[in-house]
């Protein structure tokens, strides 16, 4: 372990360093959270979850504060459980805002560093294993999609292949040694990664297909029935999280994917002939490794680079042409070109070691010189920006108000005065129609939805991110001038007055063209507050209630609401029903239909008069 030290230290060093320059440091300050993008929604995800674990000891439960109640966490938020609950643990000893920046730059400066012990499992020496972890850091460094997938959030994807790949090269070594300990290392990398995003399942399923498929002489029957067990182990160790998701899954709806689609054949010949595009070295590598194999010896490299060779292939098919399937576009295909930087640098590092044989050492001290230049004259050097930036004193933290989050993200200018905007225009008698946008700058930037909730306490009309695949969301949720699973402009002012009364929005907050000219057009109805940039908000001319049926005062939080002052009898609210949800004073819990809402809403019959009822999740 010692030997492998060195080659370690350089490897996060250099990974360091370039990626405080893709993902800038002043991004990093430690006196608040990342609320860039996704990042917003993960740092929401991450409360969410404490706060479950908190009240209710469960890692799913009922959130009345978006979409008039639906099931949250991970019974549809899954993403990100895994990133979540390590930012949750490491929180015990950190500020939750440090902790979550902690984690985050812990698995960007890691994965070279899991390439590297990859390879190794894969009998790769050591000079060989550490030019691939150079090679990586160098694609990661010039790799667009990277670093476009980890400014945006999607860091808990990216992490995860990695991992896949590492799960993999343990499967592979037990298949070669037999060792236990290999064994449980496969069955620990594998129950992660897949905790930490369910997608890695889909790279694991590839990896393992491929070998078996190239190595199918002299493979112990005993070893795949141990490795086999193993996995069913893996699924079972993530049933915890997993079982609300499938308990929950009558309420999902099929969606379709809304970004990073590929555009077939002609857009895959297009990025092939690009140079520095990680298509172009894997496309390469590919035609390049089986000319090599010629002269090969070893058994195991044959198949390994077979492997890869073929993986490649099949996955810059895959990412350009997987969205014609319905099925493959709701896995977004075209983020998979992340595992061309995961299996390019294996397949580079022997290539190169069959080329240039014993001169590996000198390759890797001049790629290391080449990034050492690059680093102080192309970046100029960042080390200045890493100093000047005091990211060391990381630790320490300075506490900020909520309030004050959104004035520093580059990307939501506007976000200290939507917050404003809410707080002094809004109160608690009625939600929020939000409409939530697919990106561009804008200030009503979905992915902060689930933040501005935590910042103002309000109830929403939204989800707390634009694609959750829950039937809530896709029927009811302001999507760029479509709701109630039609556009705008095609529901009478009538019908959707209606809408409005049942789900008790009084005000909207809007940015569309065609939504703007919708509540323009009906002055009778809709009474313009106030106007920033791109963003109008209404007041919605009717009485807010959140009673269909019965009166009082309701009080509602995350898996909890609670009415007071309670009429006799029946009583109905714009609350989603869900067949989970209790009352304290043992009054039944029964679904009530109305107009076309495809959940139903909460009723209950108070025939004993209690004036106040708690109904629990």
């Amino acid at each position: 372990m010692r030997r492998c030290l060195l080659p370690i230290v350089i490897l996060i060093i250099f990974q360091a360093i370039f990626s405080f320059v893709t993902f800038p440091v002043h991004k990093l300050d430690i006196e608040r959270p990342i609320l860039f993008c996704d990042h917003a929604f993960h740092y929401y995800q991450t409360i969410l979850t404490i706060d479950l674990l908190k009240t209710s000891k469960r890692l799913w439960g009922y959130d009345p504060r978006f979409m008039a109640g639906y099931p949250t966490a991970v019974a549809n938020m899954s993403c990100n459980f895994g990133a979540a609950f390590a930012t949750g643990v490491l929180s015990i000893i950190l500020p939750l805002a440090v902790a979550s920046k902690v984690f985050l730059m812990a698995m960007i400066i890691l994965m070279p560093v899991i390439t590297y012990f990859s390879c190794r499992n894969l009998f790769f020496n050591r000079s060989e294993s550490f030019l691939a972890g150079l090679v990586l850091v160098y694609l990661l460094s010039h790799f667009t999609k990277y670093n476009l997938l980890v400014r945006l959030g999607l860091y808990s994807f990216v992490f995860s292949m990695f991992l896949a790949l590492f799960t993999f090269t343990y499967f592979f070594r037990y298949l070669k040694t037999g060792e236990k300990k290999v064994l449980v290392y496969y069955l620990l990398t594998g129950w992660y990664s897949i905790t930490l995003h369910p997608m890695s399942s889909v790279a694991m399923f590839f990896f393992v297909a491929f070998y078996l498929a190239f190595e199918r002489s002299k493979i112990s029957a005993q070893k795949l029935k141990h490795l086999f067990g193993a996995s069913i182990l893996i699924v079972l160790g993530n049933l915890y999280w997993l079982m609300p998701l499938i308990r929950f899954s009558n309420y999902y709806h099929p969606g379709s994917t809304v970004m990073m689609e590929a555009h077939g054949w002609k857009e895959l010949i297009k990025q092939t002939i690009m140079p520095a595009n990680i298509i172009t070295v894997s496309f390469l590598c590919a035609i390049l490794s089986p000319i090599l194999l010629r002269k090969e010896q070893k058994k195991n490299a044959v198949i390994l680079t077979l492997w890869a060779t073929f993986l490649s292939l099949f996955f810059i098919a895959f990412i350009q042409t997987g969205p014609i399937a319905r099925f493959f576009s709701h896995i977004e295909p075209g983020r998979f070109d992340i595992i061309l930087a995961v299996v390019a640098p294996i397949l580079t590092s022997w290539i190169c070691s069959k080329i240039f044989k014993l001169r590996t050492k000198i390759l890797i001290m001049a790629l290391s010189a080449l990034m050492c230049v690059q680093m102080l004259f192309w970046y100029k050097i960042p080390a200045k920006e890493f100093i000047k930036n005091k990211l060391f004193y990381m630790i320490r933290f300075f506490p900020e108000p909520f309030l004050n989050l959104f004035k520093h993200d580059i990307r939501n200018k506007g976000g200290e005065y939507l917050v404003n905007s809410i707080l002094s225009l809004t109160d608690n008698s009625g939600r929020i129609l939000m409409e939530h946008c697919m990106g561009g700058n804008t200030i009503l930037c979905s992915q902060f939805t689930g933040m501005l909730q935590e910042l103002t306490k309000r109830e929403f009309m939204a989800g707390p991110y634009f694609c959750l695949r829950i039937v809530h969301s896709y029927f009811q949720t302001l999507t760029e001038g479509n709701i109630f699973s039609r556009p705008i402009e095609t529901i009478e002012i009538e019908r959707f007055m209606e809408y409005m009364d049942l789900y008790n929005i009084k005000w909207a907050f809007i940015n569309n063209k065609v939504t703007k000219e919708y509540f323009k057009s009906h002055p009778k109805y809709f009474r313009l507050l106030s106007s920033y940039k791109n963003m109008d908000i209404y007041l919605v001319a009717r009485e807010a209630s959140y009673f269909i049926k019965g009166e009082g005062s309701i009080n509602a939080s995350l898996d909890k609401i609670t009415i007071t002052n309670a009429s006799k009898g029946d009583i109905i609210l714009k609350y989603h029903y869900l067949d989970t949800l209790k009352t304290r004073q043992g009054l039944k819990v029964e679904r009530y239909d109305a107009l076309d809402d495809p959940v139903g809403f909460i009723k209950i019959n108070n025939y004993k008069g209690y004036d106040k009822i708690e109904i629990y999740n």
